[in-house]
């Protein structure tokens, strides 16, 4: 399920014909689906976000954009976690008006902070949400302190000497910006506020749950990123502490009327490499059929690299996802949906980056059941099995509710990272049936670029609001599926009725 080869004795070898061995030709693969029940059955909101807290440093947060919501929006339903490194250096301080004290910058050229503030993202029972529109000028100051902030955030990572991030009024800016987007907020909450006796303090936390629940705001709670604070600051909390600071958290959630049912998730786990088993036997134990999430994946680490992270060749995310669901993995949290470097999705000009077009089409078309594949590859010409198993990745699902096919409706997904086009012949429960194509290719003549287009358009905002339209293109019923090199297709058999994807 993981590649195209279900078995190895699927690929045979040959005669050579006097030609040389590995000679490379082309290969037809015969798919087909399990379509009686699904091996896995996944968190609605599978596919989900993160926002690291550094964003708001100095309380400078980019929600700003009726640009940036709608391209949230075009993710919805899902999670946003607000979490990362800088989880642990949250401070929430209930105090109005700090504009003043943080010097020039956009807050200084407007004449009413406080208005604001409050009318940045408001939320509107009645009408939805209603975006306020600001000076070009605060906008561009506050892409200016961004990038100085990046400086300073990588300055901190390098010397691992870590300033504390005071929240504010970016928590109303942040949770309203979820909130109109359709997005489930998860605060992470800073685990490293202690006391003298190591015992976590909850002052901060306590203050910040009164606040929230004083606006009704709907939030799911986390403690701290994974304990990797020796090698962060030098500091150590032993897992029996952190057991302990997790069930006053519950404590004092309890405590807070309107919070006393409120989602905790966690505690997270980091790369354990000595005692992974141990964990695995521990969890499998005491937690038998616990959820697992992934937090802060993307195409790379430490920020990615420019002109690669950030092109239509990370497009291999796609595959991230793919083996991610038939693992059972409940819910992968994209790192970042907005932020620094170029591993996110949106760039600070609030410009979908070629990733999020991939993470938009994978939303609208692929749901939670995930399939069994079955495949098998017939040899025109001699050419190892391996180099099929290795590059050619296919994936199946029931296709998503919220889109406009009907129930019974499944997709498979393709990644072809071969240098030569694919021929996939569907079979057995899929032989002669309908299917849309939704080919997604780079926009140029190669994989380093920073466009992708759908069926050979070129996919681009219409305007702040409005997205390009995802429209398939019908391949007759019986048709070779024929992929491009180095391309990702999204492949909807809409007449099947699956019954592993009528419920």
């Amino acid at each position: 399920v993981l590649s195209s080869s279900s078995s190895s004795s699927a690929y045979q070898r040959t005669a050579t014909d006097g030609k040389r061995p590995g000679f490379m030709e082309r290969t037809l693969v015969l798919l087909d689906v399990n379509t009686r029940s699904p091996i896995r059955v996944l968190n609605d909101n599978f596919l989900s976000l993160q926002l690291d807290p550094s964003i708001i440093k100095d309380g400078w947060l980019d929600f700003l954009s009726k640009r940036l919501v709608t391209l949230a929006r075009g993710l919805a339903p899902a999670f946003l976690r607000f979490g990362g490194k800088r989880t642990d250096f949250l401070q929430f301080n209930n105090q109005k008006n700090l504009a003043k004290f943080r010097g020039p910058g956009p807050d200084y050229y407007l004449k009413n902070y406080e208005d604001i503030v409050r009318s940045d993202i408001a939320l509107d029972k009645q009408k939805g949400c209603k975006l306020a529109s600001h000076p070009d000028i605060m906008l561009e100051l506050q892409r200016e302190k961004a990038a100085s902030t990046q400086l300073v955030l990588l300055k901190e990572q390098l010397s691992n000497i870590y300033s504390n991030i005071t929240i504010t009024r970016s928590l109303d800016k942040l949770y309203n910006f979820a909130d109109c987007a359709g997005l489930h907020l998860i605060f992470g909450l800073n685990a490293l506020h202690r006391n003298p006796d190591n015992s976590w303090n909850t002052s901060s936390t306590l203050s910040l749950l009164k606040y929230s629940a004083g606006k009704k705001y709907n939030i799911s709670w986390e403690l701290g990123n994974p304990n990797a604070y020796r090698s962060m600051v030098g500091r150590a909390v032993n897992s029996t502490q952190l057991a302990q600071d997790y069930a006053k958290l519950r404590t004092l959630l309890q405590s807070v009327r309107y919070y006393h049912r409120a989602q905790l998730y966690g505690p997270n786990v980091g790369r354990p490499r000595k005692n992974a088993i141990l964990l695995l036997d521990l969890v499998n134990t005491h937690t038998p059929g616990k959820k697992v999430w992934l937090g802060g994946l993307g195409p790379a680490w430490t920020g990615g690299i420019n002109n690669l992270s950030d092109t239509y060749a990370a497009g291999f995310w796609v595959n991230t996802l793919g083996m991610a669901a038939v693992q059972g993995i409940d819910v992968v949290l994209r790192h970042s949906f907005f932020d620094y470097g170029y591993t996110h999705l949106v760039d600070q000009h609030f410009n979908p980056l070629p990733d999020y077009w991939f993470s938009l089409v994978f939303k609208h078309l692929v749901g939670p059941r995930v399939l069994q594949v079955r495949v098998a590859g017939l040899q025109r010409k001699p050419q190892p099995g391996r180099v099929i198993r290795d590059k050619l990745r296919i994936y199946a699902h029931c296709t998503s509710y919220s889109h406009n096919y009907v129930r019974g409706s499944i997709t498979i997904y393709i990644i072809n990272l071969h240098r030569s086009r694919k021929k996939i012949k569907l079979a057995g429960t899929l032989r002669n049936k309908t299917v849309h194509q939704y080919l997604l290719q780079p926009y140029g003549t190669e994989g380093l670029r920073a466009y992708v287009q759908l069926n050979g358009e070129k996919l681009v905002m219409s305007d702040n609001e409005t997205f390009p339209e995802l429209k398939p293109k019908t391949l007759r019923a019986g048709r070779t599926i024929a992929m491009p090199p180095t391309s990702i297709g999204f492949y909807v058999i809409k007449n099947i009725n699956a019954y592993a994807c009528r419920r």
